[in-house]
């Protein structure tokens, strides 16, 4: 995914490793500036379990340029 496909608002999920996907953060994108996507994430998925939480995050955009799937509109 592009990251100017990603819109302030969209839900999306954030991917940890590389061709890892059962370990990620899902919620929604409050702010998109020069370096970083940042979004309150209310859902975890590490070792193959789904919790609920309500932390903040981000995901630096010269990662999403480089690895393309990293993150997802869901």
């Amino acid at each position: 995914m592009n990251i100017h496909e990603v819109q302030v608002g969209d839900r999306i999920r954030s991917f940890d490793f590389e061709g890892e996907y059962d370990c990620y953060l899902e919620g929604t994108v409050e702010s998109i500036d020069e370096f970083y996507l940042y979004f309150t994430a209310d859902t975890q998925m590490f070792g193959g379990k789904l919790n609920k939480v309500q932390k903040p995050a981000r995901t630096a955009r010269e990662v999403i340029r480089d690895w393309s799937d990293r993150i997802q509109v869901i």
